[in-house]
């Protein structure tokens, strides 16, 4: 039995006047197969959450162009956020 490959197609594509993928309100892209992927300013990046969701619903953490698991990416994000309280 061979397997077929699937192709993805961005149904959705949000990024700057100058051509660099980005969006402030959601996924910069969105596959037709439902996968989303956030970037902003050209780097996958996710605050809130994870910047890919593929759609078997695995997911991807990312924070300023950095890959991160799960874990570190929640460390991560709380100490920016004590930071900026700190500040």
């Amino acid at each position: 039995m061979s397997k077929e490959k699937v192709i993805k197609y961005p149904s959705e594509l949000h990024h700057t006047k100058d051509g660099v993928i980005h969006s402030d309100s959601g996924p910069a892209i969105i596959y037709n197969d439902g996968s989303v992927v956030y970037f902003k300013n050209g780097l996958k990046h996710n605050a809130k959450g994870p910047a890919v969701v593929w759609a078997d619903g695995s997911k991807e953490w990312w924070f300023g162009g950095r890959f991160f698991t799960e874990e570190a990416w929640i460390n991560e994000t709380r100490r920016i956020k004590i930071s900026k309280l700190v500040e």
